[in-house]
């Protein structure tokens, strides 16, 4: 066990509907029998999890710890890019889809015995118009998705919320027309269902948007399925479900390390889970541009 460590846990209460807590109290339980020094804090309102990230990180020991969902995590990493301490994600969310690309187990414990007994390793993060994220950025359908599934998420965790979301968002989907700019050279200009770039692999609970994405090859990945009938998107959802998105027709996929969505309407542009306004969505890769405690 690697005694230099400086653990410092952000709790956020309210992730999961209270899971966040349960979830912490098994933590505490646990460090207070091994007698492993650790501080606490609990997040009381949005980006305080970056707030106190940055405020209790800065050398190679400290390990910014976040019991909550993938909100939690984001909030922290914007405080980590580029900075000597680490970030350990403990779920506690309804959708917790970032580790399943960082191949963490769920079991909360694992995790703080990976932290205790190993070192972190470099992983990529994304910046949107130099704003950073560690998973996935989406126009169109997910945000509709998103918008219409936050009711649910009070009553279930996991995929459940997402899939009511997206049964909803087959009868109200209005299609998004954008221009695709990868590398510098214009790669399409058309009206989209999906438009996702991403570093991670998972969205909503666990749906693979962008089964190929690898969080440590210095690449974001570009996944485009064109406009569609609601016929052929009901058709679509067991495959997109199962990881077969790159299978489809209407399907296509790049890479990149420089990528700009433009629309001649203003887009809403899901970051993380969190969706903003953009007028134009300017997108690149930071490679290990985070130390990150995970299973690759």
């Amino acid at each position: 066990m690697n005694h230099m460590k400086r653990l410092h846990f952000i709790i956020n209460p309210v992730s999961g509907n209270g899971r966040s807590l349960k979830v912490w109290s098994r933590l505490k339980s646990y460090l207070d029998r091994t007698g492993t020094e650790y501080d606490s804090h609990e997040t009381s309102s949005p980006d305080h999890a970056a707030q106190l990230a940055k405020m209790y990180s800065g050398s190679n020991d400290d390990v910014i710890l976040t019991v909550g969902g993938d909100g939690t995590a984001f909030e922290a990493a914007q405080s980590l890019l580029g900075g000597e301490s680490s970030l350990a994600i403990i779920p506690a969310g309804t959708g917790n889809d970032f580790i399943k690309s960082l191949k963490l187990p769920y079991d909360p414990l694992k995790i703080l015995e990976l932290v205790l007994d190993s070192e972190p390793k470099p992983v990529d993060a994304g910046l949107i118009n130099d704003k950073i994220f560690i998973n996935a950025c989406g126009i169109g359908f997910d945000v509709s998705v998103l918008d219409l599934s936050q009711g649910a998420k009070k009553y279930f965790k996991g995929i459940i919320p997402y899939l009511w979301g997206v049964l909803r968002t087959i009868i109200h989907y209005k299609p998004v027309s954008i221009s695709l700019m990868i590398d510098g050279e214009m790669i399409l200009t058309r009206d989209i269902l999906v438009c996702s770039v991403a570093n991670g692999i998972f969205i909503g609970g666990g749906m693979p948007i962008s089964p190929d994405s690898k969080v440590n090859d210095g690449f974001l990945d570009v996944v485009v399925v064109e406009n569609v009938n609601r016929w052929r998107m009901i058709r679509y959802l067991p495959g997109l479900l199962s990881g077969k998105i790159l299978t489809f027709k209407d399907t296509t996929s790049y890479r990149g390390q420089s990528i700009t969505i433009t629309s001649p309407d203003r887009m809403r542009l899901n970051v993380d889970g969190e969706v903003i306004p953009v007028d134009k969505a300017e997108f690149r890769i930071v490679p290990g541009g985070l130390k990150v405690f995970c299973g690759l």
